[in-house]
């Protein structure tokens, strides 16, 4: 189950990249920590959202990736926004409409 789940997440995240479009992860917690480096996917994710003022600008343990907030996705203009938290998949999705992005919302 672990392996197949495992798969299942490089494949789609992968399959994002190659399509030409981006993909963004939204949380920056121990959860992204985890699915980043145990996937070994931060070369295929170009940024990590979060609200946290405290957190723009740093960068994900063992990973690497970079914190940015909401507002960069309009620039970053990602494909897609992976949600570490199922809770926010719906405030997520607002917030990513009334900045004009066409991503899809997914969560883990």
């Amino acid at each position: 189950m672990v392996t197949q789940e495992r798969d299942r997440w490089t494949s789609t995240i992968k399959r994002i990249k190659e399509s030409g479009k981006a993909a963004a992860i939204w949380g920056s917690g121990s959860k992204c920590v985890a699915f980043l480096t145990t996937l070994g996917l931060a070369s295929e994710v170009g940024c990590v959202i979060v609200i946290n003022p405290r957190r723009h600008g740093k960068y994900i343990a063992g990973a690497g990736s970079k914190i940015m907030p909401p507002e960069f996705l309009r620039q970053y203009d990602p494909g897609t926004i992976v949600v570490m938290n199922p809770i926010y998949k719906e405030e997520i999705s607002e917030m990513a409409a009334s900045m004009g992005l066409g991503a899809d919302v997914i969560t883990v």
